[in-house]
């Protein structure tokens, strides 16, 4: 099924089956969260009216040179904030898919290039966070930590800097099996074990910036696109 948001057809073409990626249709509009398009703005087009507050983030060409189709993030401290710092994902069961260009390492932390955090931001003790990370010391990095203690995938990566764009999906299910999709290929999974919850005391809910024992810790560089949770 295809349903248009803003004049935007939406479509996933990523689907395991057999060990193969096949590419398949579905309906990004099932049970979705957010939408981000930033085609000239960086509101909720879900229907679901999520606050947005943009923190820094300047429009640009998106991957097709369409202008101000884009936000680039400048890798010291801009960011998205989402929710109004309210929990954005409820359920261990969810995907978040985005298009990303690499510009560079970040400057407020050389090896943290993150794209999503939803985390409660404490110096010690236990924590609720959900981060989606694209570069984090040289993995590519879908990190939880539940209420009760911490999970996390990761796996090496080679990103490029410069003029190419990628896609990314993080995916977990209700098996609790963790996948990261790198172009429309399985790039490494994981089987997350911990019970708990992920929406306790949360601080931050953002695009684009990592924040650890209360302070920013790695900032996204580059440039991002067509958001879905």
């Amino acid at each position: 099924m295809q349903t248009a948001i803003k004049g935007i057809t939406l479509s996933f073409f990523i689907c395991l089956l057999s060990g193969t990626i096949n590419a398949q249709e579905i309906d990004l509009t099932d049970q979705l969260i957010l939408y981000l398009p930033m085609d000239g703005d960086a509101l909720d087009y879900s229907g679901n009216e999520v606050p947005t507050i943009l923190g820094g983030p300047q429009l640009t060409e998106d991957r097709f040179g369409n202008v101000d189709r884009a936000y680039q993030f400048d890798g010291v401290d801009d960011s998205i904030n989402i929710n109004n710092n309210l929990p954005l994902i409820t359920s261990r069961s969810y995907t978040i898919c985005l298009w990303v260009k690499f510009l560079g390492k970040s400057h407020s932390d050389e090896g943290t290039n993150v794209f999503f955090e939803q985390r409660h931001d404490i110096a010690n003790g236990p924590s609720s966070t959900i981060l989606f990370m694209g570069e984090y010391f040289g993995q590519l990095v879908l990190f939880m930590r539940s209420s009760a203690s911490k999970e996390s995938f990761r796996a090496e990566c080679n990103l490029s800097y410069g003029d190419q764009w990628h896609h990314f999906v993080a995916r977990v299910d209700e098996q609790k099996h963790m996948e990261i999709y790198l172009d429309a290929l399985l790039y490494c999974e994981g089987d997350f074990g911990n019970e708990g919850d992920f929406v306790s005391l949360i601080d931050h809910v953002n695009l684009g910036t990592h924040h650890h024992t209360k302070g920013l810790h790695g900032a996204f560089n580059g440039i991002m696109d067509d958001v879905y949770i």
